[in-house]
């Protein structure tokens, strides 16, 4: 089984993409590439819980996660609802985009704690490109919520990867996701920490099924890693049947 964490479906309003991307045009995507489930969030820009809400409403392949601002005077109550009674499985930070850091604590604790009480866990952008969402933010966050699964968008990318991989390793409960990492970085990685530590993610639209998949197929050399990589690992952390 191959399941996606990160996959965006929404009205974007980024000049150089104006058009929606819905769950149809995801959903077809996946059937071509084999995908079984993909976590869904809305663009950045925009933070349109409803439109995933009503985009996942009575499919099993397409998985709620809520994207939320923690600077907003609301967001603990939006998340409260989001995760309870609309059954959302997981949050998505964006700290760059945001502007605010990820150990924040005064602006994101309360938001870490309704996770840790609804065992859902975050996806936060860490690309190592700006300081609001830096390893050392992920490795205190992971420490500080050590029953808080967090997962490392794009896993630092290449500047960062080998500290993100160093982080990983002593915290049970960080993990790296591996869009916009080489497959060379991912193979040594997962020969340090395990492939346990490692999720899939395509960041569609922006990326790509079969690249994502390809990469990983060339990376991870044992089929037994690589199947943990592509689905179990996420499986286990959203609490999926085997």
């Amino acid at each position: 089984m191959i399941l996606d964490i990160h996959a965006h479906v929404g009205k974007p309003n980024y000049a150089y993409r104006a058009s929606e991307y819905t769950n149809e045009d995801l959903a077809v995507q996946m059937k071509q590439s084999g995908v079984d489930k993909a976590c869904v969030f809305s663009f950045y820009d925009v933070q349109d819980n409803e439109y995933v809400g009503q985009a996942c409403q009575g499919r099993q392949d397409l998985i709620p996660f809520a994207f939320i601002n923690p600077k907003d005077a609301d967001a603990k109550v939006k998340l409260e609802r989001l995760l309870g009674k609309e059954h959302f499985k997981g949050l998505k930070f964006h700290p760059f985009a945001h502007g605010f850091h990820l150990n924040q604590f005064k602006v994101v604790d309360p938001l870490f704690e309704l996770c840790e009480h609804y065992q859902a866990p975050i996806l936060c952008h860490g690309f190592a490109d700006n300081v609001y969402n830096t390893v050392y933010a992920f490795a205190e966050m992971a420490d500080r919520f050590p029953k808080v699964n967090l997962v490392m968008a794009h896993g630092g990318f290449m500047w960062s990867r080998a500290e993100a991989v160093r982080a990983s390793k002593t915290r049970p409960n960080l993990f790296i996701e591996t869009t916009c990492l080489l497959p060379a970085g991912i193979t040594d990685g997962v020969d340090d920490i395990g492939a346990e530590k490692y999720i899939f993610g395509s960041d569609l639209p922006w990326g790509d099924f079969d690249v994502e998949i390809l990469k990983l197929k060339k990376a991870v050399r044992k089929d037994r890693d690589l199947e943990l990589v592509l689905g179990g690992n996420l499986a286990r952390l959203l609490r999926l049947p085997s």
